[in-house]
């Protein structure tokens, strides 16, 4: 894209493309208090557009689900004693039916 100062991927929304272009006029719009000595720090430019472009991506991802259509599991699998567990809890259940049955 090389009418795109920012050099966002292809992917990112018209809407994401406006807000990242807004947030990286106001910050270097307001360079000489984020920074002020620019001079001494080369790489400003690249940092608040990574910056950018890291907050773009997080809001992006927190509004669309994900690819695949499942979320990452949030943890370990079950455990055996899980298992074990509920499998004694079916059987005193099954048991106690039977008992007062």
């Amino acid at each position: 894209m090389a009418d795109d100062p920012l050099q966002l991927p292809p992917e990112v929304s018209d809407e994401d493309r406006r807000q990242s272009a807004i947030l990286a006029g106001a910050l270097r719009a307001h360079r000489d208090r984020i920074a002020p000595e620019p001079a001494a720090d080369p790489t400003l430019d690249a940092r608040i557009l990574g910056e950018a472009r890291r907050r773009s991506e997080q809001i992006s991802a927190s509004r669309s689900p994900a690819y695949s259509g499942r979320a990452p599991a949030a943890g370990a699998d079950v455990g055996w004693w899980l298992w074990l567990g509920w499998a004694a809890a079916i059987a005193a259940a099954a048991g106690l039916w039977w008992y007062l049955r």
